[in-house]
């Protein structure tokens, strides 16, 4: 079973995860907050995160998960709030997995985790 680590604020955006994931397959755990999020990572050792990213004030987050030698190795699939060609840049240059934007998420995460997995 794959665990993945969902950090999501957004209650719609929480349930369409939620159903995409709902095969079997994926054993997920929730946060709605960031700062929990880099415990929760440290200590369930998910397979994935899942970050619901709103902007430059995400970075810090993203650098603790990914400089932490305890979750450097997750990967970690960005779901931004108002993708920007610029943003994507900035969150796979710090070494971000994917980015998928909001508007696709019902139709592009489980093909995104499948050829991940």
């Amino acid at each position: 079973m794959i665990k993945v680590l969902i950090i999501e604020d957004k209650q719609d955006n929480l349930k369409i995860i939620e159903d995409v994931l709902d095969s079997g397959l994926y054993a997920t755990h929730y946060s709605h907050d960031k700062n929990d999020g880099v415990e929760i990572a440290i200590h369930y050792k998910p397979d994935l995160i899942l970050f619901h990213y709103s902007g430059n004030n995400d970075i810090e987050f993203l650098q603790l998960i990914l400089n932490n030698d305890a979750t450097a190795l997750i990967p970690i699939l960005v779901i931004p709030i108002t993708p920007s060609f610029e943003e994507q840049r900035i969150v796979m240059q710090l070494g971000v997995e994917d980015y998928l934007p909001e508007k696709f998420i019902q139709s592009s995460l489980l093909k995104t985790l499948v050829t991940r997995f």
